[in-house]
């Protein structure tokens, strides 16, 4: 019986033993699982902040190159399609500046692939690659629209990988027909006309007298308030006043004008010009942004049609006075002022675009029209006209960084803009002088003002200031 007691207890035993044994077998496969499951978690969430920061890091190259495209104007986007083998799509098209001096060398985005290059930034490094869009008319080469597509590869830690895909778009400077950044006084007719007919003005409108009308076809912004507005009108005909809160809108926000400064011309604009205007009395031929080693003899002066120019040391201009006409076609780039009396012609205006680091002076209702898409007139100080400057087909940009002057007769097709950045801290301070120590515009009364009959036919005339990325996308494979 006892044998049998004992024998019954040591199967018990036994059992339990199995049980035990299991059980811990069971805990020891739990736990294995549980650190199989974290470990695949941790994997996971590292490979996710990977993809993560690969992801940032093709982004950048987006902005990267958002940055170099806005330096080039919509009609040169076929230029960076070829840049590099000459093919695009390859991650070469933006590892030199098209155009020697558009953007400085080391900004340039290095030729890239998944295996090398590229631009390093962090862990990691991006490479870029730029396409056209290739919409109706265009081919892979030859862009029209101002549309590319911009695809950045970003390679962060263990090879993690991610691609984002942008749409790249010229846009297009649309501002008012006349801007005015401060106070504006007008004393003799002055007309705007046309889809962007609309007057702003960053301060306070004077309209003294009655013997003439200020018409915008559109309607009139203004920052602060007309002192007189019954001669002021708002309609295509110019015979209706305007209603206060609808076409002539008090108190207004500021329309900040774009800063074209000296600095700015030197870099964005000189390197795109055909001639260039020393402040030593010689001209400079240049060709994709490269200057010829010597200026123009007066032998190439004569056969080029540049022989009408001469040029005062003391006052630092170049003047063409000359009763000969400006060649047609051409891009002026001078480090001084320019005064132009007489080259046009009235029933075949010239092409002719004027960027210059001073003051631009166009009298005796001189006849011109724009030459560069967009670009008429751009000084870096004032303006000065009496002229006629336009062509209905070829709309322009006229900007001073000082301030613009219409007297006697202008008529001009495009959009006038006085930025007045020369005040100081806001207040009508003294204007800068321009390079030969004279202010060809002063601030009359502390206003811009309209002495002549001046009529401006605006339209979105085109004139690109930079890009945008209207669309982007990550790209899953």
């Amino acid at each position: 019986m006892e044998n049998a007691e004992n024998t019954f207890n040591l199967r018990e035993s036994g059992a339990a033993l199995i049980t035990s044994i299991l059980a811990l077998l069971l805990a020891t496969l739990l736990g294995i699982a549980l650190v199989s499951v974290g470990l695949s978690s941790f994997e996971i969430s590292n490979n996710g902040l990977q993809q993560t920061e690969a992801f940032y890091i093709a982004d950048s190259g987006i902005t990267h190159a958002s940055a170099l495209i806005n330096r080039v104007k919509k009609g040169d986007y076929s230029v960076l399609l070829t840049t590099g083998d000459g093919i695009p799509n390859t991650g070469d098209e933006l590892s030199a500046p098209p155009v020697t001096g558009l953007w400085p060398a080391s900004e340039s985005i290095l030729a890239g692939n998944n295996a090398g290059g590229g631009i390093l930034i962090g862990t990691g490094r991006y490479f870029v690659s730029v396409r056209n869009d290739t919409a109706p008319g265009e081919t892979a080469t030859a862009d029209i629209n101002g549309i590319l597509i911009v695809t950045s590869t970003g390679i962060g830690r263990d090879g993690a990988t991610a691609t984002v895909e942008a749409v790249v778009k010229s846009v297009a400077l649309e501002l008012p027909g006349l801007l005015s950044n401060g106070d504006a006084r007008f004393s003799n007719d002055l007309t705007v006309l046309g889809p962007y007919g609309l007057i702003q003005i960053n301060g306070d409108l004077s309209v003294p007298g009655t013997g003439q009308t200020t018409c915008a076809e559109q309607r009139f912004e203004i920052m602060g308030n007309p002192t007189v507005y019954s001669n002021i009108n708002v309609t295509p005909s110019c015979n209706t006043a305007p209603v206060v809160g609808t076409t002539l809108l008090f108190n207004q926000p500021r329309a900040v004008p774009p800063i074209i400064d000296i600095a700015e011309l030197r870099s964005e604009y000189q390197p795109r010009a055909d001639w260039i205007f020393k402040d030593n009395g010689s001209i400079y031929p240049q060709t994709n942004g490269v200057e010829r080693g010597t200026p123009l003899s007066m032998f190439e002066k004569t056969t080029i049609g540049l022989d009408g120019w001469t040029y005062n040391n003391s006052l630092k201009k170049w003047s063409h006075l000359a009763n000969k006409r400006l060649p047609d076609g051409n891009y002026y780039f001078l480090e001084t002022n320019a005064r132009l009396t007489k080259g046009g012609n009235i029933a075949n205006p010239p092409r002719v675009t004027i960027f210059a680091e001073g003051h631009i002076s166009l009298n005796n209702q001189i006849s011109l029209q724009p030459y560069e898409p967009g670009f008429a007139l751009i000084s870096g100080n004032d303006i000065s006209m009496s002229s006629k400057y336009s062509n209905l087909n070829n709309p322009g940009l006229f900007y001073a960084y000082g301030q613009i002057r219409f007297s006697n007769t202008t008529y001009v097709v495009g959009g006038m803009i006085a930025a007045d950045f020369y005040r100081e801290n806001g207040t009508f301070g003294p204007d800068a002088n321009d390079p030969g120590g004279t202010n060809l515009v002063g601030r009359m009364q502390g206003a811009m003002q309209v002495s002549g009959d001046t009529t401006i036919m605006s339209s979105n005339f085109g004139t690109v200031i930079g890009s945008t990325v209207v669309s982007w996308r990550e790209v899953r494979y």
